[in-house]
Protein backbone atom coordinates (compact mmCIF):
# COMPACT_ATOMS: atom_id res chain seq x y z
CA UNK A 1 0.00 0.00 0.00
CA UNK A 2 1.22 3.31 -0.99
CA UNK A 3 0.76 7.29 -0.24
CA UNK A 4 1.57 9.67 -2.65
CA UNK A 5 2.73 12.67 -1.22
CA UNK A 6 3.85 15.95 -2.59
CA UNK A 7 6.13 18.85 -1.25
CA UNK A 8 6.81 22.09 -2.09
CA UNK A 9 9.94 22.45 0.29
CA UNK A 10 7.35 24.42 2.00
CA UNK A 11 6.27 21.47 5.10
CA UNK A 12 10.34 22.14 7.06
CA UNK A 13 8.65 20.24 10.22
CA UNK A 14 8.12 16.48 7.89
CA UNK A 15 10.66 18.12 5.24
CA UNK A 16 13.39 17.86 7.85
CA UNK A 17 12.20 14.68 9.42
CA UNK A 18 12.10 13.13 5.70
CA UNK A 19 14.58 14.75 3.48
CA UNK A 20 13.09 14.14 0.38
CA UNK A 21 12.63 16.64 -2.57
CA UNK A 22 9.63 17.81 -3.52
CA UNK A 23 7.21 15.00 -5.25
CA UNK A 24 7.21 11.80 -3.34
CA UNK A 25 5.79 8.15 -3.55
CA UNK A 26 6.48 7.09 0.22
CA UNK A 27 5.68 3.60 1.45
CA UNK A 28 4.34 3.43 5.19
CA UNK A 29 4.31 0.22 7.12
CA UNK A 30 0.73 -1.41 7.64
CA UNK A 31 -1.01 0.78 10.60
CA UNK A 32 -0.77 -2.16 13.03
CA UNK A 33 3.00 -2.05 12.70
CA UNK A 34 3.41 1.40 12.22
CA UNK A 35 1.48 2.14 15.96
CA UNK A 36 4.41 -0.58 17.64
CA UNK A 37 7.22 1.92 16.52
CA UNK A 38 5.15 5.15 17.70
CA UNK A 39 8.49 6.62 19.28
CA UNK A 40 10.34 6.57 16.32
CA UNK A 41 9.84 8.30 12.73
CA UNK A 42 8.51 5.74 10.25
CA UNK A 43 10.54 4.28 7.84
CA UNK A 44 9.65 5.91 4.12
CA UNK A 45 10.88 5.45 0.55
CA UNK A 46 10.63 8.22 -1.60
CA UNK A 47 11.09 8.55 -4.90
CA UNK A 48 12.03 12.81 -5.94
CA UNK A 49 11.21 15.35 -8.29
CA UNK A 50 10.98 19.04 -8.50
CA UNK A 51 7.44 20.55 -8.79
CA UNK A 52 6.83 24.28 -8.05
CA UNK A 53 3.60 25.30 -5.74
CA UNK A 54 0.91 25.88 -7.94
CA UNK A 55 0.81 22.63 -9.25
CA UNK A 56 1.23 21.54 -6.24
CA UNK A 57 -2.47 22.68 -5.22
CA UNK A 58 -3.42 21.56 -8.57
CA UNK A 59 -2.16 17.78 -7.86
CA UNK A 60 -4.00 17.93 -4.46
CA UNK A 61 -7.82 19.90 -6.31
CA UNK A 62 -7.06 16.59 -8.98
CA UNK A 63 -6.66 14.18 -6.40
CA UNK A 64 -3.79 12.75 -7.73
CA UNK A 65 -1.75 13.01 -4.28
CA UNK A 66 -3.20 12.02 -0.34
CA UNK A 67 -0.94 14.23 1.57
CA UNK A 68 -0.43 17.78 0.69
CA UNK A 69 2.71 19.49 2.79
CA UNK A 70 2.55 23.39 2.79
CA UNK A 71 2.67 26.31 4.81
CA UNK A 72 0.31 27.98 2.54
CA UNK A 73 -2.88 27.26 3.06
CA UNK A 74 -5.45 26.67 0.47
CA UNK A 75 -7.83 29.26 0.15
CA UNK A 76 -11.88 29.34 -0.15
CA UNK A 77 -11.81 28.45 -4.11
CA UNK A 78 -9.52 26.10 -4.05
CA UNK A 79 -11.77 24.13 -1.46
CA UNK A 80 -14.84 24.64 -2.68
CA UNK A 81 -13.48 23.72 -5.90
CA UNK A 82 -12.16 20.13 -4.74
CA UNK A 83 -15.38 19.71 -3.02
CA UNK A 84 -17.21 20.35 -6.45
CA UNK A 85 -15.21 18.36 -8.92
CA UNK A 86 -13.83 15.64 -6.38
CA UNK A 87 -16.81 15.49 -3.63
CA UNK A 88 -14.39 15.43 -0.77
CA UNK A 89 -13.44 18.07 1.69
CA UNK A 90 -10.01 19.01 2.49
CA UNK A 91 -8.80 19.09 5.89
CA UNK A 92 -5.81 21.47 7.25
CA UNK A 93 -3.94 19.64 9.88
CA UNK A 94 -1.40 22.07 11.65
CA UNK A 95 1.73 20.84 12.48
CA UNK A 96 4.14 22.50 13.83
CA UNK A 97 5.00 26.42 14.10
CA UNK A 98 7.49 28.40 12.04
CA UNK A 99 9.26 31.44 12.21
CA UNK A 100 9.83 33.84 9.03
CA UNK A 101 12.67 35.78 9.70
CA UNK A 102 14.62 38.82 8.38
CA UNK A 103 18.31 37.08 7.29
CA UNK A 104 21.26 39.67 6.20
CA UNK A 105 25.07 39.66 5.61
CA UNK A 106 26.48 42.86 7.03
CA UNK A 107 30.03 42.81 8.08
CA UNK A 108 31.20 44.27 11.73
CA UNK A 109 27.98 43.81 13.70
CA UNK A 110 27.72 42.36 17.22
CA UNK A 111 24.67 42.11 17.78
CA UNK A 112 21.46 41.39 15.97
CA UNK A 113 19.46 43.79 14.39
CA UNK A 114 16.24 45.01 15.28
CA UNK A 115 13.65 45.41 12.44
CA UNK A 116 10.11 47.37 12.24
CA UNK A 117 7.65 46.58 10.00
CA UNK A 118 7.84 49.96 8.75
CA UNK A 119 11.39 49.69 7.81
CA UNK A 120 10.93 46.13 6.85
CA UNK A 121 8.01 47.01 4.20
CA UNK A 122 9.97 50.19 3.60
CA UNK A 123 13.53 48.24 2.69
CA UNK A 124 10.80 45.34 0.14
CA UNK A 125 9.40 48.74 -1.22
CA UNK A 126 12.63 50.38 -2.14
CA UNK A 127 11.60 53.22 -0.03
CA UNK A 128 15.01 52.76 2.31
CA UNK A 129 18.46 51.53 -0.41
CA UNK A 130 20.67 52.36 2.43
CA UNK A 131 22.10 50.52 5.76
CA UNK A 132 22.50 53.85 7.63
CA UNK A 133 18.89 54.84 6.51
CA UNK A 134 17.57 57.14 10.08
CA UNK A 135 15.02 54.70 10.30
CA UNK A 136 17.79 51.52 10.53
CA UNK A 137 19.67 53.17 12.67
CA UNK A 138 17.08 54.49 15.09
CA UNK A 139 16.24 51.34 16.16
CA UNK A 140 19.67 50.35 16.45
CA UNK A 141 21.95 53.16 17.81
CA UNK A 142 25.03 51.20 19.19
CA UNK A 143 25.52 49.35 15.63
CA UNK A 144 27.91 51.06 13.11
CA UNK A 145 25.70 50.54 10.08
CA UNK A 146 27.89 51.35 6.81
CA UNK A 147 26.55 53.82 4.05
CA UNK A 148 26.19 50.90 1.44
CA UNK A 149 23.19 49.44 -0.52
CA UNK A 150 20.60 47.00 0.26
CA UNK A 151 21.04 44.29 -1.96
CA UNK A 152 17.47 42.43 -1.83
CA UNK A 153 17.43 38.63 -2.35
CA UNK A 154 13.65 38.22 -3.66
CA UNK A 155 11.85 34.14 -4.21
CA UNK A 156 11.42 33.17 -7.34
CA UNK A 157 8.77 30.99 -6.31
CA UNK A 158 5.21 31.12 -4.62
CA UNK A 159 6.12 29.99 -0.60
CA UNK A 160 4.78 29.86 2.37
CA UNK A 161 7.50 32.38 4.15
CA UNK A 162 6.36 34.97 1.40
CA UNK A 163 2.46 34.41 2.63
CA UNK A 164 3.16 34.87 6.12
CA UNK A 165 5.58 37.79 5.69
CA UNK A 166 3.13 39.75 3.79
CA UNK A 167 0.47 38.74 6.31
CA UNK A 168 2.18 40.72 8.43
CA UNK A 169 3.21 43.41 6.50
CA UNK A 170 -0.55 44.06 5.72
CA UNK A 171 -1.37 43.66 9.16
CA UNK A 172 0.96 45.92 10.49
CA UNK A 173 1.65 48.79 7.21
CA UNK A 174 -0.75 50.74 5.53
CA UNK A 175 1.50 51.27 2.40
CA UNK A 176 2.30 47.58 2.05
CA UNK A 177 -1.55 46.75 2.63
CA UNK A 178 -2.46 49.12 0.09
CA UNK A 179 -0.02 48.47 -2.62
CA UNK A 180 1.25 44.64 -2.73
CA UNK A 181 -1.13 42.97 0.34
CA UNK A 182 -0.72 39.10 1.03
CA UNK A 183 0.33 37.29 -1.90
CA UNK A 184 1.98 34.23 -2.53
CA UNK A 185 4.47 35.42 -4.82
CA UNK A 186 6.17 38.80 -4.39
CA UNK A 187 6.94 40.64 -7.57
CA UNK A 188 7.87 43.81 -5.92
CA UNK A 189 10.96 45.40 -6.07
CA UNK A 190 13.46 46.08 -5.62
CA UNK A 191 15.08 42.81 -5.34
CA UNK A 192 17.87 42.02 -7.99
CA UNK A 193 18.50 38.16 -7.12
CA UNK A 194 16.26 35.34 -6.81
CA UNK A 195 16.47 32.43 -5.02
CA UNK A 196 14.69 29.17 -6.17
CA UNK A 197 14.25 27.27 -3.03
CA UNK A 198 14.61 28.36 0.75
CA UNK A 199 17.83 27.10 1.14
CA UNK A 200 19.45 28.44 -2.36
CA UNK A 201 17.88 32.08 -1.29
CA UNK A 202 19.90 31.03 2.27
CA UNK A 203 23.09 30.46 0.11
CA UNK A 204 22.62 33.37 -1.75
CA UNK A 205 22.12 35.71 1.02
CA UNK A 206 25.52 34.22 2.65
CA UNK A 207 27.31 34.72 -0.67
CA UNK A 208 26.02 38.38 -0.67
CA UNK A 209 27.42 41.19 1.08
CA UNK A 210 24.99 43.80 2.03
CA UNK A 211 22.27 41.80 1.40
CA UNK A 212 19.00 41.45 3.03
CA UNK A 213 15.81 38.78 2.10
CA UNK A 214 13.67 36.75 4.72
CA UNK A 215 13.46 32.41 5.02
CA UNK A 216 11.98 30.04 7.67
CA UNK A 217 14.34 29.82 10.70
CA UNK A 218 15.67 26.59 9.80
CA UNK A 219 16.78 27.97 6.58
CA UNK A 220 18.20 30.56 8.15
CA UNK A 221 20.09 28.57 10.92
CA UNK A 222 21.36 26.32 8.63
CA UNK A 223 23.50 28.96 6.76
CA UNK A 224 24.30 30.35 9.50
CA UNK A 225 23.22 33.62 8.65
CA UNK A 226 22.54 36.91 10.80
CA UNK A 227 19.26 36.84 11.99
CA UNK A 228 17.02 40.11 13.04
CA UNK A 229 14.64 40.29 15.34
CA UNK A 230 11.53 42.09 14.87
CA UNK A 231 9.37 44.35 16.89
CA UNK A 232 6.35 43.04 18.02
CA UNK A 233 2.64 44.54 18.91
CA UNK A 234 3.92 44.94 22.41
CA UNK A 235 6.56 47.20 21.18
CA UNK A 236 9.58 44.58 21.82
CA UNK A 237 12.18 43.18 19.93
CA UNK A 238 11.37 39.41 19.72
CA UNK A 239 14.73 37.11 18.55
CA UNK A 240 13.21 33.92 16.43
CA UNK A 241 12.63 30.75 18.01
CA UNK A 242 10.91 27.82 19.12
CA UNK A 243 9.98 28.95 22.22
CA UNK A 244 8.66 32.66 20.29
CA UNK A 245 6.31 31.34 17.91
CA UNK A 246 4.82 28.84 19.98
CA UNK A 247 3.76 31.61 22.35
CA UNK A 248 2.73 33.29 19.43
CA UNK A 249 0.54 30.17 18.62
CA UNK A 250 -0.79 29.85 22.26
CA UNK A 251 -2.01 33.47 22.11
CA UNK A 252 -3.40 33.43 18.51
CA UNK A 253 -5.83 30.23 20.28
CA UNK A 254 -9.03 32.00 20.88
CA UNK A 255 -9.01 33.31 17.19
CA UNK A 256 -8.36 29.78 15.44
CA UNK A 257 -11.00 28.97 13.28
CA UNK A 258 -12.14 25.10 13.37
CA UNK A 259 -10.49 24.67 10.23
CA UNK A 260 -6.69 25.37 11.02
CA UNK A 261 -6.52 27.44 8.24
CA UNK A 262 -5.13 30.34 11.22
CA UNK A 263 -3.11 33.40 10.50
CA UNK A 264 -1.19 33.93 13.80
CA UNK A 265 0.90 36.87 12.56
CA UNK A 266 1.44 40.02 14.32
CA UNK A 267 -0.27 38.36 18.09
CA UNK A 268 -0.72 40.72 21.02
CA UNK A 269 1.36 38.33 23.72
CA UNK A 270 4.39 40.70 24.98
CA UNK A 271 6.91 37.57 24.28
CA UNK A 272 5.41 36.71 20.53
CA UNK A 273 6.97 36.35 17.71
CA UNK A 274 5.38 38.57 15.09
CA UNK A 275 6.17 37.01 11.92
CA UNK A 276 4.65 33.03 12.98
CA UNK A 277 2.96 30.89 11.26
CA UNK A 278 1.75 26.94 11.13
CA UNK A 279 3.08 24.45 8.84
CA UNK A 280 -0.07 22.26 7.49
CA UNK A 281 -0.78 18.37 6.64
CA UNK A 282 -3.91 18.75 4.05
CA UNK A 283 -5.51 15.64 3.70
CA UNK A 284 -9.41 14.48 2.35
CA UNK A 285 -12.01 13.98 4.67
CA UNK A 286 -12.50 10.40 2.92
CA UNK A 287 -10.12 8.08 2.21
CA UNK A 288 -11.47 4.83 -0.45
CA UNK A 289 -8.69 2.44 1.01
CA UNK A 290 -9.23 1.53 4.35
CA UNK A 291 -5.24 0.61 5.26
CA UNK A 292 -4.65 3.72 3.92
CA UNK A 293 -7.03 5.91 5.98
CA UNK A 294 -5.71 3.87 8.84
CA UNK A 295 -1.68 4.77 7.91
CA UNK A 296 -2.76 8.31 7.60
CA UNK A 297 -3.95 8.86 10.82
CA UNK A 298 -1.35 6.85 12.32
CA UNK A 299 1.15 9.09 11.06
CA UNK A 300 -0.69 12.44 11.77
CA UNK A 301 -0.99 11.53 15.20
CA UNK A 302 2.31 10.44 15.70
CA UNK A 303 3.38 13.66 14.42
CA UNK A 304 1.46 15.86 16.80
CA UNK A 305 2.77 13.81 19.90
CA UNK A 306 5.60 11.96 19.91
CA UNK A 307 6.79 13.42 16.78
CA UNK A 308 6.54 17.05 18.37
CA UNK A 309 10.02 16.32 20.18
CA UNK A 310 12.04 17.14 17.43
CA UNK A 311 10.64 20.70 16.85
CA UNK A 312 13.16 22.39 18.58
CA UNK A 313 15.61 20.37 17.30
CA UNK A 314 14.40 21.72 14.02
CA UNK A 315 14.17 25.24 15.00
CA UNK A 316 10.12 24.58 14.31
CA UNK A 317 7.64 25.07 17.52
CA UNK A 318 5.61 22.84 19.18
CA UNK A 319 2.06 23.16 19.01
CA UNK A 320 -0.06 24.17 21.64
CA UNK A 321 -1.88 21.16 23.62
CA UNK A 322 -5.46 22.20 23.33
CA UNK A 323 -4.57 22.75 19.10
CA UNK A 324 -3.30 19.47 19.16
CA UNK A 325 -6.27 17.80 21.14
CA UNK A 326 -8.81 19.25 18.33
CA UNK A 327 -6.54 18.10 15.29
CA UNK A 328 -6.38 14.99 16.60
CA UNK A 329 -10.27 15.23 17.10
CA UNK A 330 -10.72 16.31 13.27
CA UNK A 331 -8.14 13.38 12.51
CA UNK A 332 -10.02 11.22 13.83
CA UNK A 333 -13.20 11.97 11.92
CA UNK A 334 -11.84 11.10 8.54
CA UNK A 335 -13.63 7.99 6.59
Amino acid sequence: MALHLSRQLLGPFLGRLLPFSLLALLTLPHASAFDETRRRPPQLSTSQGPIKSARTISEAIQGSIDLLLTDMPMTDEELQHVHETRGVRLLHIATAVTAVVPCYNLAGLEQPLNFSSDTVAAIFLGKITKWNDPSIVALNPSSHLPATDIIVIGHAMEDGSTYAWTDFLSKTNTEWQRSVGRVRLLTARPAVVYGQTKEELAKLVRQTPNSISYTELWAAKDQNLQIGRVKNRSGQSIAPSPASVTAAARTAIPEIRADLRASITDTSGPHDYPIASFTWIVIPDVYQDSEKRSAVISFLKWILTDGQNSSESMHLGRMPPSIVEQEIRLIESVR
